[in-house]
């Protein structure tokens, strides 16, 4: 095929009406998050939510984003809060038999992270350079910290432990 009527098969493509909707869809969305197109500086701009559910109470639910000071409008179930740009994201997950956390520690490497568990808190220490991380976690619930599995891969820490169960109750075997 002939290079000029390749180059004109494309002629008039983005000029329909549909990429001009999509568009302005993205800088509604972008003016609604108090985001200037014009300066964003290279920085990464985070917006996300999280929601917590334990039995027998209502859903919690938090809004996160690197564009806000923490002092947002309270939303009808959560909050809303500001994290900076330098602060690791972090998930954590709850089954009926673990608990897996997630941190994306991706300015490390493996030989930078310290790890300490008790059966409710997570202790993550990291640092390189001038950069250093030191936070810990509450887990929520119960775990067996000597039940610990953790790997760093592709600048993400995950760390699954065996949840503790309490309250339930145990088929005894008699002997």
């Amino acid at each position: 095929m002939d290079e000029n009527k390749r180059r004109h098969l494309f002629d008039g493509f983005f000029e329909n009406d549909s990429f001009e909707d999509v568009r302005d869809m993205i800088e509604n969305i972008m003016d609604a998050m108090n985001v200037d197109l014009g300066d964003l500086s290279g920085k990464p701009k985070v917006y996300g939510f999280s929601i917590t559910h334990h039995p027998g109470e209502e859903p919690v639910v938090r809004e996160f984003d690197t564009g806000t000071t923490g002092d947002g409008d309270d939303l009808t179930e959560g909050s809303r809060m500001g994290i900076s740009e330098s602060d690791p994201l972090v998930d954590l997950i709850e089954t009926d038999d673990h608990v897996h956390f997630m941190v994306d520690l991706s300015c490390v490497e493996k030989e930078d992270i310290k790890l300490n568990a008790e059966e409710m808190t997570l202790h993550v220490t990291a640092s390189r350079g001038h950069w250093s991380y030191v936070r810990t976690f509450d887990l929520l619930v119960p775990v067996y910290p000597e039940s610990a599995k953790a790997t760093f891969k592709n600048g993400v820490l995950d760390v699954i432990f065996k949840r503790r169960l309490m309250g339930g109750s145990y088929n005894i075997d008699i002997n």
